[in-house]
């Protein structure tokens, strides 16, 4: 007897509007620990019994259509904090609950470097040093640009906390000019 890992099944329901006929096609995965294994997909009726018999197809196989038109793209938050994100070809609601529900997790970018440095043990002293000096000039550009944000937004904190200062003497000359 073969042990399988413990699955559980999730499906996508979407209504199909006919002329006199209300039927429901359904794709319900079969997921394992690793994530899905197989697809079922089919029309069922309103008390969501499959009409004939479903479509049994392989996780890779439904992969290979779904993310084949899929772009991808990493998008950075301020924090430091990398995203994965579908640049294209994916419905704007599904991406929202993609982030909602944790399934485009985010990376601080110090342990996307400490990853690549460690996967590189395997390069040439001479292509190791040409990509360091690329990421060390990356690196600096970006803590440039990074000093410079910081700065204009302390500035803009100064000038508002002077801005807020002067309308408090302001208010309080108003105050006493009235008794």
């Amino acid at each position: 007897m073969r042990n399988r890992p413990m699955t559980m099944r999730s499906a996508c329901k979407r209504m199909i509007d006919r002329p006199n006929e209300k039927r429901i096609a359904l794709i319900e995965a079969e997921v394992g620990p690793d994530g899905p294994i197989s697809y079922r997909v089919g029309l069922v009726d309103e008390a969501g019994e499959f009409q004939g018999d479903p479509l049994t197809l392989t996780a890779e196989d439904v992969q290979c259509v779904v993310f084949a038109d899929i772009g991808f793209t990493i998008m950075g938050e301020a924090t430091g904090m990398l995203l994965p994100c579908p640049s294209s070809g994916l419905a704007e609601d599904l991406l929202d609950q993609m982030f909602g529900d944790d399934r485009l997790k985010g990376r601080p970018l110090d342990e996307v470097i400490t990853e690549a440095l460690d996967l590189s043990i395997n390069e040439t002293s001479d292509q190791m040093v040409a990509d360091l000096t690329l990421l060390h000039d990356r690196l600096q550009s970006s803590i440039a640009r990074v000093e410079a944000e910081l700065a204009h937004h302390r500035a803009m904190q100064s000038k508002q906390g002077k801005a807020h200062h002067e309308a408090e003497e302001a208010i309080g000359r108003c105050k006493d000019d009235m008794h």
